[in-house]
């Protein structure tokens, strides 16, 4: 199903004719929606929850933002002519290894990621000009403004253009467009409007709403784990002979 059809299924099963307008269109259902597919993500490993961001990194640079992003769990790099995983190490290790990392000339092919804090308190473009400038030459700690994506650093900082391929946990496309679909609009819409319908009794405070809408949609995601499971099973039981 699209955005369109779980909404209009969630006005027909929820009776909240209050949140989706008789046309169908949006009156806040799809905030309730989108929340309750974030809960699925975070409830359950399922057969989608790893993928992979890909990203173009210019030469000299050194950051990469990672939209939608929960966990990082491995970085691969690509030029034209070879592909190479990097080796993770803590963000204190790079500070230490690279103790000015915005001034730093060593360049190269990146062989180290670091999972940072991008985010700045208070943000970036809210400091004024004084301390601006003081941050310039001693900052290494990278700040912004946006607040819903994780990062990674690569180094040394790359001589050339390259790929970089993050894999990690991510959450299902945000539902904006009513012609939008993800992994649980497809899958299982039902459980989608059950979990949205239970962000909804969170909201209103109904412990016994929110207990039974818990045991509910845990029966019915768990399935989806076990599929998981038994993919990774599979795997390992080839690869023993």
């Amino acid at each position: 199903m699209n955005l369109l059809q779980v909404r209009q299924q969630f006005r027909s099963i929820s009776g909240r004719f209050d949140l989706v307008n008789a046309d169908g269109t949006d009156n806040g259902a799809d905030f309730f929606i989108n929340e309750g597919s974030r809960y699925l993500d975070r409830l359950e490993y399922v057969p989608k929850s790893p993928a992979y961001y890909f990203h173009n990194l210019a030469t000299g640079h050194y950051l990469v933002a990672i939209p939608d992003c929960r966990a990082t769990q491995e970085v691969w790099v690509a030029n034209s002519t070879a592909r190479w995983q990097l080796t993770k190490k803590t963000f204190q290790w790079i500070r230490e290894e690279y103790a000015e990392i915005y001034l730093n000339s060593d360049t190269g092919g990146p062989l180290y990621y670091a999972p940072i804090n991008y985010r700045g308190v208070p943000p970036t473009d809210e400091i004024d000009g004084d301390v601006a400038d003081i941050m310039a030459g001693m900052m290494d700690v990278v700040a912004t403004n946006t607040q819903v994506y994780n990062a990674i650093i690569v180094l040394p900082r790359t001589d050339a253009t390259i790929y970089v391929e993050v894999g990690g946990l991510f959450y299902q496309k945000t539902l904006v467009e009513e012609t939008d679909q993800n992994y649980w609009s497809e899958l299982s819409p039902f459980l989608l409007i059950e979990s949205a319908l239970l962000i909804i009794e969170m909201s209103n405070r109904n412990r016994q709403g929110v207990a039974d809408g818990k045991a509910a949609i845990k029966e019915i995601v768990t399935g989806f784990g076990m599929d998981a499971v038994e993919e990774e099973i599979a795997e390992y039981d080839q690869m023993e002979g």
